[in-house]
């Protein structure tokens, strides 16, 4: 926070030095990756940048092995904005509306683009088979860091786009 008061102080002066009479608002990119805009009142705001295109979680097609259903759900960052974390709750369950297995996917550090994919296993008990799961379902967010700075938890859901080759997806 200090860098921000310093490069902002700095910025200002400079701007008062132009001359009052040449001063228009000014966009200020901050050491942090932030922009703030300079008014010709003095005062200060962050400049909010639209976050566009959409997160792309996708289940793939799950797969019984050792006695476990597993899926390699992928989560791809097709936004204008690197991902620094971002944490999906969901739920897998049977066609009557059993819970099979609640889990937490942890993404971080997603560039514009990329795609990371992890292994999970769907089912809680060896008995469940991937024949089992009818369904998965988001069942919240808890963690939304999008270009260094945390968003509201809606930001992300919005953005979020959920797929399964089979099983039907739920957000």
């Amino acid at each position: 926070m200090k860098n921000f008061h310093t490069v902002f102080r700095a910025a200002l002066l400079s701007l008062t030095l132009m001359g009052g009479a040449a001063m228009a608002e000014q966009i200020l990119l901050l050491p942090d990756g932030q922009s703030v805009i300079l008014k010709d009142d003095g005062t200060w705001a962050y400049v909010e940048e639209k976050i566009s295109g959409a997160l792309r979680l996708d289940f793939g097609k799950s797969k019984y092995q050792q006695g476990q259903c597993y899926a390699w759900p992928s989560l791809t960052n097709d936004t204008n904005k690197f991902v620094d974390g971002l944490a999906i709750n969901y739920s897998t369950h049977s066609a009557n509306g059993a819970t099979l297995r609640t889990s937490t996917l942890n993404f971080n550090v997603i560039g514009i683009g990329k795609v990371v994919t992890q292994q999970e296993y769907l089912t809680k008990f060896a008995a469940a088979t991937c024949n089992d799961v009818a369904y998965i379902q988001i069942d919240s967010i808890d963690k939304c860091k999008i270009a260094g700075k945390s968003k509201n938890i809606q930001i992300c859901y919005d953005l979020l786009v959920v797929y399964a080759e089979v099983i039907q997806a739920i957000k």
